[in-house]
């Protein structure tokens, strides 16, 4: 009955209309470029090109801003309206765009050249991408201004970068973000580079010896990613890296699986990435004074992982195949979970386990160590790896280590040459951590005091990197409990504004743990 009144009111033939909008699932998306504009005796020859790049199909209204600042509106009818609605005297009405046709060229004569056009933009349509509705690109850059929402317009910001790092010198820089609506087309772009490096090529003088050709590759750091939507619940993810030395090249797929109806919720995500990793020299980055990146050894990666997540408990399996040390193949396997057993205002008691399983050829920095993260993780975190490369030996000055992983972290000696001797290509760990959140000032009620107990084990399965102590035993297991505090800097007042910005400070957590007690004193 609505699309028989409709029809009699607007004299126009409208089931096409609602079929799209009632019974399809249909997506809107026309596209407008101008291909040519030419001067000739009776003005500006100008052509515009549609193409409709959605599967629905509607009639257009376009906007031509001229160069003489006149505007001159043009209404594209569709075909199977059999008509068109009622225009102003002054717009142009085209031929009607038939629906077997994806692509509609436009040749208009106006009294000037046109210098914008836009598709639709009182934004009367459901069309999903505006961002090829108008012409030129609408590209929209500020300066230190955090990214916000127009469905009109690509919104870029970009800022300087400083750093420092021990084995580099001082660091300049600058970084670009852009995105789009509903966080389309999602890309980063950074330039950094170490001119004491680049000015000495590459020579370092505690290490004269170290005669790397080319070394001057290590003084430029950059980054370029890059992420959109392929479907409404699947991204694909391009991701070009080289920071301190180490070069990361990733590419890949996210998919969030259908909803449970019952429980309103998703079945979790699937994640696949292809992953190609290099350190060109010797100069990588490092928290334990020696390297763990070999260098000019290329490694490629394939990683499966899936993870479901709710409120109060997530769980995460990963399977990774790839190359290992000496050229050999290597995988590894890994099940995480993080479970809240007691959830209140101010307090939270939070249960964590992980199992691990490579090969005997992991690479050095895909080695578990048991309650710490693998270096590889460590260098992918912008905060750790920035705070870490401030320091010859972050381990040795600071305790610094990257609290990720479950399991005791009081097993560290400083007089061995590898301080992160618990380490091995298998790992089974869990820990038990209480937080409490005693103030509710702005400054202060980021700080956790924190209580923690952990216990887990980890070994090489190869008798030749494991020094005799390879085989499961449980008396092997260590153990140890603490007192610590935590404070989440990401959240501190002030620095909102600049998270979404930096790298650095987006989830930045500093722990301070004490450990109390622990199972084998000697270690």
């Amino acid at each position: 009955d609505v699309e028989k009144v409709a029809e009699q009111v607007s004299g126009l033939r409208l089931d096409w209309f609602f079929e799209q909008l009632t019974n399809s699932t249909y997506t809107y998306d026309d596209a407008l470029e101008v291909t040519t504009q030419q001067r000739t005796p009776e003005g500006w020859r100008v052509t515009l090109q549609l193409h409709r790049r959605g599967s629905m199909f509607l009639p257009v209204d376009i906007r031509l801003t001229l160069a003489d600042g006149r505007m001159q509106w043009v209404h594209v009818p569709l075909g199977l309206a059999q008509g068109h609605k009622p225009v102003p005297s002054d717009w142009i009405v085209a031929e009607p765009w038939l629906w077997t046709f994806p692509r509609y060229t436009l040749t208009l004569t106006l009294p000037a050249r046109v210098v914008r056009a836009e598709l639709d933009p009182l934004q009367r349509t459901p069309d999903h991408d505006r961002l090829n509705n108008t012409w030129p690109f609408p590209l929209r850059v500020s300066f230190l201004q955090p990214l916000s929402f127009d469905p009109a317009v690509y919104l870029a910001t970009w800022r300087p970068l400083a750093a420092y790092a021990y084995d580099f010198g001082p660091g300049i820089g600058m970084q670009l973000r852009g995105r789009y609506f509903f966080d389309r087309h999602e890309a980063l772009l950074t330039l950094k580079l170490w001119p004491e490096v680049l000015l000495s090529n590459g020579r370092r003088p505690e290490r004269p010896w170290v005669r790397d050709r080319n070394a001057w590759w290590a003084g430029i750091d950059y980054t370029l990613r890059y992420s959109d939507r392929l479907a409404p619940r699947t991204r694909w993810h391009l991701q070009l890296e080289k920071h301190l030395g180490v070069l990361e090249n990733r590419i890949g797929l996210t998919h969030t699986l259908g909803r449970w109806a019952a429980l309103g919720h998703d079945y979790g995500t699937v994640a696949l990435f292809i992953v190609h990793q290099y350190a060109p020299d010797e100069r990588t980055f490092s928290f334990e004074g020696v390297p763990v990146w070999m260098p000019r050894n290329h490694l490629a990666w394939t990683q499966l992982a899936y993870r479901l997540e709710r409120p109060r408990w997530h769980v995460q399996f990963s399977l990774e195949l790839g190359e290992g040390q000496q050229g050999r193949g290597a995988a590894r396997g890994i099940a995480d979970l993080s479970w809240s057993l007691l959830q209140q205002s101010n307090f939270q008691l939070i249960l964590r386990g992980m199992f691990g399983r490579g090969s005997g050829q992991l690479p050095f920095s895909r080695v578990f160590r048991l309650g710490s993260a693998p270096v590889e993780t460590a260098w992918r975190h912008a905060g750790f790896r920035s705070v870490a490369a401030l320091f010859a030996n972050a381990r040795k000055s600071l305790h610094l280590v990257p609290l990720e992983a479950p399991g005791p972290v009081a097993y560290w000696s400083p007089e061995v040459r590898d301080p992160l001797r618990v380490q091995g290509n298998v790992l089974v760990a869990t820990d038990v951590l209480a937080q409490w959140t005693p103030f509710r000032t702005r400054l202060l009620r980021s700080l956790q005091l924190e209580g923690f107990f952990g216990i887990g084990q980890t070994w090489f399965t190869d008798p030749a990197l494991s020094l005799n102590r390879y085989t499961f035993d449980w008396d092997r297991f260590l153990a140890d409990a603490g007192a610590g505090l935590s404070y989440n800097v990401s959240d501190l007042p002030g620095l909102q504004r600049w998270t979404t910005q930096s790298e650095l400070l987006q989830d930045l957590r500093l722990r301070l743990r004490v450990p109390l007690w622990v199972s084998d004193p000697d270690l």
